[in-house]
C-alpha cells in the first residue's frame, strides 16, 4: 500500500495533465488523504490521453467519490474504469447512475464489492441499457 501525501496526490495530478503518452495508470490499492479523489478527479477532466484507470480499493473519500462520478459527464477518453472495493454506498451510487447516462466513452467499469443496494444498482442498471457501448 503507497501513502501518497497530499502534496504527492497534487504532484501525481498535475504529471497527468502535463503528460501525452499516458494511456493506463493504475493506483490500485492506496492510503488516499482527504483531497485523493478530488485532485485526481480533476485532473481526469482535463487528460486527454488516459483510457485505463485502476482504482480499486482506495476507499477513496464521499467528495472525491463524487468528484469521480462528475468527472464521467466530461471525460472522453476513459474507456476502463475500475473503481471495485472503494465502498461506494447509496448516494454515491445515484450520482454514478446519472453520470453514467451521460458518459459514451466507457466501455468496461468494474464496481464490485461496493454498498449501493439494490435500488442504486437498478439506476446504474438502467443507465447501462441506454449506454450501449458500456461492457461490465
Amino acid at each position: 500500500m503507497n501513502e501518497i501525501s497530499n502534496e504527492g496526490d497534487i504532484l501525481l495530478a498535475d504529471a497527468i495533465n502535463a503528460n501525452t503518452s499516458l494511456t493506463s495508470l493504475n493506483l490500485n490499492c492506496n492510503n488516499p488523504r482527504e483531497t485523493s479523489g478530488e485532485v485526481l478527479a480533476l485532473a481526469l477532466c482535463i487528460n486527454r490521453t488516459l483510457t485505463s484507470l485502476h482504482l480499486n480499493t482506495n476507499n477513496i473519500l464521499y467528495k472525491g467519490k463524487i468528484a469521480f462520478a462528475k468527472m464521467l459527464n466530461v471525460n472522453e477518453t476513459l474507456i476502463y474504469l475500475d473503481l471495485s472495493s472503494n465502498y461506494f454506498d447509496k448516494r454515491i451510487g445515484d450520482a454514478l447512475g446519472k453520470a453514467l447516462y451521460k458518459n459514451t466513452t466507457l466501455t468496461s467499469l468494474n464496481f464490485y464489492d461496493n454498498l449501493l443496494g439494490n435500488d442504486r444498482t437498478k439506476e446504474i442498471a438502467n443507465a447501462l441499457c441506454k449506454t450501449i457501448f458500456l461492457a461490465i
